[in-house]
Order: C-alpha cells, then structure tokens, then sequence
C-alpha cells in the first residue's frame, strides 16, 4: 500500500508539473510588432501632393533615432531633379528625419567637394546622381550609408533607381498592343520601321529603347529600325527624324525615347512634315513634358510609363533609413501607365 501510495503522489506531482509549463506557455505574450509607415499612409501624401501613388522599398517604422540625411542634387534648375528634391524633403518631414543638400549643376567633377561640405553638417547618410567611386570609399571610410539615385557606383551601399530593363518590356508590351490595331486598321499592308533614342555612354538611356525593340522584334517583322548616335537634344533628334522620313517616305514609325524630353524634336519633326499620323510612341518619365505630349500630341504619343521621380525620391529617404538601420529595402518598381484619359486624375494641375 506505501507503494502505490508513493507511486501516485509521484504521477500527481508529474502531471501538476505539466500543467504548469502548459499554463505558463497559454500566457506567454507575443513578442510586439514594431509600428510601422504603410503605402496606404503614404499614399495619403501623394494624393495630397498631387502625384501618383507608389510603392515602397521600406516600411519605415513610426519611432527611429535621430537622423541627419544628405544628397548630392545633380541640377536642382532641372525639373525632374528639383522634383526629387521637394519629395525627398516631404519623405524627411514625414519620417522625422533632418535632411540637407547640395547642387552640383550638372558640374558632376564637384560631386566629392560637395560631399565634404555635407559631412562637414553632420549627416548621418549620404546621396548623389550620378556620385563616384571616391564618394563610395569615403562614405564607407566613415561607416555611413551612400546610396546613388538612378546610377550605380562601384563601393556603394546601394541605389534606387528605374527598373531599366522592366520599363524596355513594358513599353514593347504597350506598343505591341497599340501596333497591332493599327495594322489591322490604317496601317494594313504599310512597312513599320523602328526608332529608338538613347544617348551613346549611359547605360540605362540605351537599355530601354534597346530592350523594347528585341521584345518587339520577336512579334513584328519591321521594315528596319535605327538608333540615334548623338547625345538626343531637341534640334538633334528633330533632325535625325527629318532625315529618317525622308529616307523611308512610305515607312510608319514606332518610337521609344530614352526619356519624355528626347520625344520634342521627334514631334515637330513629324509635325512639321504634316506626318503626325505615321507614327506611335511610348514616352518614358511620365514627368511634365510627357503629360503634355498626352494632353496635346495623343494622335501620337499614346501612353507614358510613369517613373514617378516623387516616389523613386521618397523611396531614396526610406531606403537611407533602412541602411542607416541596417535594414534590407526592396528594388524600386515601376506601377503607372498614364494616358490621355487617366493624365487629369493623378496630375490635376496641368504640369
């Protein structure tokens, strides 16, 4: 009888024990999920800015040390430039973080000085387009973040920049579409012949044009194609459009620039020659120039891939802020096509 006794005190003692790691493992709290800045919280400011929404590398959470950030602006007197600047000073407002930069305008070998002079105000991180290696060595010299905006610069922490070879895709996919009706309509039976404007020495201006008209060539069996070699100013391009028409009169044109700007001698080159109605393009930036092609040149300029410079500038804060945490953030993508009819909804103000 002591036996069984024994025996069961010890099986009760064994099950209490039990019971108690159970209970003590039901009540365990979860470990708390950091409070984050989400896209619907920044949509917000682009509707209140007045641009199109876009997604985000990094979800930034709502408590961060203090940070002091610092971008090398290549030409502020240049739109998309001065874009980036408004937006990465919106980004710094909204995330709490200080923000300060410098205007190289367009005199890049001031780049280096420039990123002294930052350093010198105490920032935290560092920016540049196109930035330098010396930049890169430096920065990492003094354990800080540098991550170029629209380059890639060998010795960086990283970049945020337009998907080159995703906006090529997308525009020959746009294109394709828009091709096919119209040789199934006023095009039947007409030889197509393909433009594409780059700048000769920058990598990303030759990709996208390029990359468009490989994915093109695999549907459509073009007349021939050509591609600008000269750096596309307006009163080039005009004329390297000029000469094209007047070597292949009978020819249609489909067009993909590197950019919106290199889209205007294009314009009043068939323009000027009455030939409006023999050519399509896909504009690439979707920025004031290009909107303006949609509202007033539709009859050839019949979308715009948004690079959205607000977003992919915002994206260059939030992504800052994630090195300086040392936190990954994702590539940055590309999200809207505008066209004539959607223009108006995400840019009200005409520019």
């Amino acid at each position: 009888m002591m036996f069984i006794r024994w025996r069961t005190v010890a099986i009760a003692a064994a099950v209490f024990a039990v019971a108690a790691i159970v209970v003590a493992t039901s009540v365990a709290a979860p470990a708390a999920k950091t409070p984050t800045w989400t896209a619907l919280d920044v949509a917000k400011v682009a509707k209140q800015k007045g641009v199109a929404p876009f997604q985000l590398v990094y979800d930034v959470p709502k408590s961060i040390p203090k940070l002091k950030l610092g971008f090398v602006n290549p030409d502020l007197g240049n739109p998309f430039f001065a874009t980036w600047s408004r937006a990465m000073k919106d980004a710094a407002k909204f995330y709490g973080v200080s923000f300060t930069e410098g205007n190289a305008a367009t005199k890049y070998e001031k780049e280096t000085d420039i990123y002294d002079t930052l350093v010198a105000q105490g920032v935290n991180a560092v920016g540049a387009h196109p930035g330098n290696t010396v930049i890169a060595a430096k920065a990492k010299k003094a354990g800080m973040p540098f991550i170029t905006i629209d380059s890639v610069v060998k010795g960086a922490s990283g970049h945020i920049g337009v998907p080159d070879v995703a906006v090529g895709k997308l525009a020959a996919k746009l294109v394709a579409a828009k091709l096919t009706a119209k040789l199934a309509g006023d095009w039947k039976g007409k030889p197509v012949f393909y433009v594409g404007l780059g700048v000769p020495g920058c990598t990303p201006c030759e990709v996208r044009p390029h990359v468009a008209y490989n994915e093109l060539k695999k549907q459509f069996d073009f007349s021939g194609s050509s591609f600008i070699s000269e750096y596309a100013t307006p009163d080039v391009v005009q004329k390297f459009m000029t000469d094209l028409m007047t070597s292949h009169p009978n020819d249609k044109f489909v067009i993909v620039p590197l950019n919106d700007e290199s889209l205007i001698g294009v314009i009043n080159a068939l323009k000027g020659a009455d030939r409006a109605g023999d050519a399509i393009a896909v504009t690439l930036g979707g920025d004031p120039a290009g909107r303006k092609f949609l509202r007033e040149d539709s009859d050839i300029v019949f979308a715009a891939i948004d690079f959205n410079p607000y977003g992919e500038a915002w994206n260059w804060v939030a992504a800052s802020i994630a090195k300086s945490q040392h936190k990954l953030f994702k590539p940055y993508t590309i999200s809207t096509v505008l066209t004539p009819k959607n223009v108006d909804s995400y840019y009200k103000d005409k520019s």
